[in-house]
C-alpha cells in the first residue's frame, strides 16, 4: 500500500540524468549530448544551435533536420533519447 517509492526508471521531476535515463534532446547540455554514440563536440554544438534557432524538438526524428544526423545516427541513438518528461 506504500505509494511513496517510485518504480525504477521513473523520475521525480529532477533534471539530473543518470546512465540509465534517456537524454532529453530539448534540455541536454553539450556534454550530455556527447555521451550519445556518434555524437561528438561538433555535432552536439549543431544540435544545440539548431534547437536555439528553431525551438524545441517535438519528436526524436526532428534531429534529422540537423546537418550531420541521418537515419543511421538516429537509429543508433533513438533508444537513448527523449524530447520531454
Amino acid at each position: 500500500m506504500t505509494t511513496e517509492a517510485l518504480p525504477s526508471g521513473v523520475s521525480s521531476g529532477a533534471s539530473e540524468a543518470s546512465s540509465c535515463d534517456r537524454v532529453n534532446i530539448n534540455t541536454a547540455t553539450q556534454a550530455e549530448l556527447e555521451t550519445l554514440p556518434g555524437i561528438g563536440p561538433a555535432l552536439a554544438a549543431r544540435i544545440i544551435e539548431y534547437r536555439d534557432q528553431n525551438g524545441l524538438f517535438s519528436a526524436p526524428e526532428g534531429l534529422m533536420d540537423v546537418s550531420g544526423i541521418g537515419e543511421a545516427t538516429l537509429e543508433d541513438i533513438s533508444d537513448l533519447i527523449s524530447v520531454g518528461p
